[in-house]
């Protein structure tokens, strides 16, 4: 699980960077007059491979608490888990 969690901590970082503003690498053209520059192409990169990125925290982040879970089901066999790691339907707000 130690690889995991390395994986999950360089994601973050990487996932910042991306959602750092593109508007701050527009360059002014044409000795200040004009800077019409969208940079929308590089928005949209940056946003879908951060998509890609989240969804592979969020795997590795489930995949851990299931583990944590279940290592934790003989020794505190008594204990009540809280409402939302019951499964149960009702206890989800959609």
């Amino acid at each position: 699980m130690t690889l995991l969690h390395t994986t999950a901590a360089a994601l973050v970082p990487e996932m910042q960077v991306r959602a750092h503003p593109v508007s701050t690498l527009s360059l002014p053209g044409k000795g200040g007059q004009e800077d019409y520059n969208t940079l929308a192409m590089v928005s949209i990169y940056n946003l879908e491979s951060n998509i890609g990125r989240f969804d592979t925290l969020l795997a590795i982040l489930l995949l851990l608490s299931a583990q944590g879970i279940y290592l934790l089901d003989g020794p505190l066999a008594g204990l009540l888990m809280g409402a939302g790691a019951e499964g149960k339907e009702e206890n989800y707000v959609i």
